[in-house]
């Protein structure tokens, strides 16, 4: 091997190995936070994990009810996007998630983040209200400048505003696939 060769091949190793390692975390309503993340000691919060989640990583998310929302606190890229997953098998709800700043309750957040992947998640706004009540989620999505990023494989039912998926302010790019909506704009069952 010649000696630009070797240099090159080594250049590559170290860019790669630079690179940094995507991690697959977990969440579960019987995690604790303190945990390391992983299968055998998830996280307990949706919100530890999106303020740990780096390019590359992926978040699977046990089943049960989580009133907090996906609201990643960085970017995924085009190679290595962060990946949010319901557990195989399992059933995952997200329902009354806390207010944004605009004072609205929406499940999940995309703001000034590009690249991230939401799989198979329920989104209920009537699950933990008495029947008649009125629907606790505001808006299913929420993007704001936001692009490149793909909502799949999910479930959305009673929003109580207008708008189930809300994009915006520069957003594109997105992709919206195979989910189902009912009940969005209503108050009642």
């Amino acid at each position: 091997m010649k000696f630009g060769q070797f240099l090159a091949a080594l250049g590559l190793v170290l860019l790669l190995s630079a690179t940094g390692q995507a991690a697959e975390y977990f969440v579960s309503p019987a995690g604790n936070d303190a945990n390391a993340g992983n299968g055998q000691s998830p996280w307990r919060t949706i919100a530890k994990a999106n303020a740990m989640a780096r390019a590359g990583d992926t978040i699977t998310i046990r089943g049960g009810n989580y009133t907090e929302a996906i609201n990643p606190q960085r970017s995924g890229t085009a190679l290595e996007p962060i990946t949010y997953v319901a557990q195989a098998g399992e059933f995952v709800m997200l329902t009354s998630p806390p207010k944004d700043v605009e004072g609205k309750k929406t499940a999940i957040r995309l703001t000034n983040t590009s690249y991230i992947i939401v799989d198979g998640i329920t989104v209920d706004g009537k699950r933990l209200s008495v029947s008649g009540a009125e629907s606790d989620v505001d808006s299913f999505v929420r993007m704001s400048n936001s692009h490149h990023n793909v909502i799949k494989n999910c479930n959305f039912r009673y929003a109580n505003g207008w708008s189930g998926v809300h994009i915006h302010g520069g957003s594109s790019q997105n992709r919206i696939l195979n989910n189902t909506f009912d009940a969005v704009g209503t108050n009642h069952i």
